[in-house]
C-alpha cells in the first residue's frame, strides 16, 4: 500500500506536465521488429566521485522477454 499511497501523493500534489502526444512517424523499415539486449560486465554508481553500486552485471534479455528491476532507490 505504501507504492499507492506514494503515486496518489504525487499525482495529486505535483503540477506535472501531460506527455507529449504520439508522433505519427513510423522507424525506417529496416529498424528491428524484434530486439535484444546485451549487457556485459556493467558498472553504475550513484556519482562520479562514489563507489559503484553494481559491479560486473552480465546478462542477456532476449526479443520479446518480460523483465522486472526489483530493489531498493537511493543510498
Amino acid at each position: 500500500m505504501n507504492a499507492v499511497e506514494r503515486l496518489v501523493y504525487y499525482s495529486d500534489s505535483l503540477d506535472v506536465e501531460a506527455e507529449q502526444k504520439p508522433s505519427d512517424r513510423k522507424p525506417p523499415p529496416e529498424w528491428p521488429v524484434k530486439g535484444e539486449v546485451h549487457v556485459k560486465d556493467l558498472v553504475i554508481a550513484y556519482g562520479p566521485d562514489l563507489p559503484s553500486v553494481l559491479n560486473g552485471v552480465t546478462f542477456d534479455i532476449a526479443p520479446s522477454e518480460k523483465v522486472g528491476i526489483v530493489g531498493r532507490t537511493g543510498m
